[in-house]
């Protein structure tokens, strides 16, 4: 079992003094409970978790299936939280959990590989502060956390999903678009050196490690703030339904018997009130199709798929581009291209392209695709990115990226009117912009993705 020191803090084996002592950390430092001499500098990521599990709660390193408080069940992890410019605090990243050995794995089954280990968390949440020393960040609360049913049925799904492709000597395919609230993350720094050996000796692939999602992790610390779920509808009203079908599956069936009918006799079918005359009534009509009103949808919001409607015209080219968030200019500028929230929701999101035809008669229901960002079109989503906030920076705001630019993306308005500015380096105010896709990628996209608009 993990090596624990006597500490007369807190008693590893009993579950309550193991919550006392974590609540006792709230408000304060490492710097506030380490002993002198057992500071030291870690290289790399993970170094706050391994400074609080030697230093704080006096646990040994280790790297064994059990979990940290083996007589209790519960395993210890710490992860960053990074507050947003209007105050908000949300997790900084994924939350990383336990290896993946792609030998070992399927023999070991769920039991062994993932269950035994990460049954139960205690999961300690910090301020992560860029500039401020790792021995000064305060600690903000803490969670035990055990998964809901329901989360925990599409996490086993997901496990499967996973481990699936590893028994087909396919670990190099794994990708964390795969699966909705468990993911298999990259471990390393994703070069050669990092690739392992796979079930079929002749193929290697990148190291990774069990890991929640930063939309999940995010579920988990909204408990710890008290601010409960954004969402209150369900896709799954069933948690015994979730065990024979994805989410994706799930919603993609749901779309079937509607496809090619006229989006007013699908609201008449499904809904007795008045049809909306707003702009947002294909969103309407599509959260309908899903089986739920609100747009708050609590799955989608756990597994971070973000809903949009693209309506294509006569000739099969989406009528227009796809918007993100407005983004601060001041703040855009000081960001690297991985604290970004375009980097962000490019890496991690999902997206489900509600598609519909426009046509002389009106407006028809066509399909229902989930699209990631291929890998391959990574690099110029982060060139145009990079061209962004360099011109920023350089006061150059009226040359911000144009569509002739670039075949993935480009920066225009997104305020509601002329006078919706915001402040630039330069000290002028300008109307506020954000990044979009260009129509013809999100066509291109789609053909892709199978969906022919010819």
């Amino acid at each position: 079992m993990p090596r624990i020191e006597k500490n007369t803090r807190y008693d590893p084996n009993d579950r309550e003094s193991i919550l006392r002592f974590a609540e006792e950390l709230t408000g304060t430092t490492l710097g506030e409970w380490m002993d002198p001499e057992r500071k030291r500098t870690f290289k790399g990521k993970g170094q706050f978790g391994q400074l609080l599990e030697e230093g704080v709660f006096y646990i040994g390193t280790n790297s064994e299936s059990k979990p940290d408080f083996e007589f209790t069940n519960i395993e210890l992890k710490t992860t960053p939280i990074k507050m947003l410019k209007n105050g908000e605090k949300v997790p900084k990243e994924r939350l990383s959990l336990s290896n993946i050995n792609y030998k070992t794995i399927n023999k070991e089954g769920w039991e062994g590989s993932f269950w035994n280990k990460n049954k139960e968390l205690l999961i300690v949440f910090y301020l992560y502060e860029k500039d401020k020393d790792i021995y000064d960040l305060e600690i903000l609360g803490s969670k035990i956390w055990t998964y809901p049913e329901e989360d925990l049925q599409i996490i086993r799904n997901d496990w499967r999903i996973i481990t699936d492709k590893i028994a087909a000597c396919k670990a190099e395919e794994i990708s964390e678009r795969d699966t909705a609230y468990l993911s298999a993350s990259r471990k390393g720094a994703g070069g050669e050196k990092d690739n392992t050996k796979q079930l079929c000796p002749e193929k290697r692939a990148p190291r990774r490690a069990f890991a929640l999602k930063p939309a999940y992790v995010n579920s988990i610390w909204r408990e710890v703030v008290k601010a409960g779920d954004t969402a209150t509808e369900r896709i799954f009203a069933d948690p015994g339904r979730i065990a024979s079908r994805t989410i994706e599956e799930e919603v993609l069936s749901r779309f079937d018997r509607y496809k090619g009918m006229l989006n007013d006799e699908i609201w008449d079918m499904l809904e007795d009130s008045p049809r909306p005359s707003s702009k947002h009534y294909n969103a309407q009509i599509a959260r309908r199709m899903i089986g739920v009103k609100g747009t708050k949808i609590l799955e989608f919001e756990k597994a971070d798929i973000e809903m949009k409607i693209v309506r294509l015209q006569k000739n099969g080219v989406p009528k227009e581009a796809i918007s993100f968030p407005y983004f601060d200019y001041i703040e855009e500028a000081g960001l690297t291209w991985e604290e970004s929230d375009f980097y962000y929701r490019l890496r991690y999101k999902r997206f489900l392209f509600i598609v519909f035809d426009i046509k002389d008669d009106g407006t028809y229901f066509r399909d229902a695709v989930f699209w990631s960002m291929p890998r391959s079109d990574f690099k110029e989503a982060e060139h145009v990115w990079r061209l962004t906030t360099e011109r920023i920076r350089e006061g150059r705001m009226n040359e911000l990226p144009k569509i002739s630019e670039s075949r993935v993306a480009h920066v225009r308005p997104h305020g509601k009117n002329s006078s919706d500015t915001i402040e630039a380096l330069d000290g002028n105010k300008y109307v506020k912009r954000c990044f979009w896709f260009n129509a013809s990628y999100i066509g291109e996209q789609l053909n892709r993705s199978g969906t022919n608009l010819e």
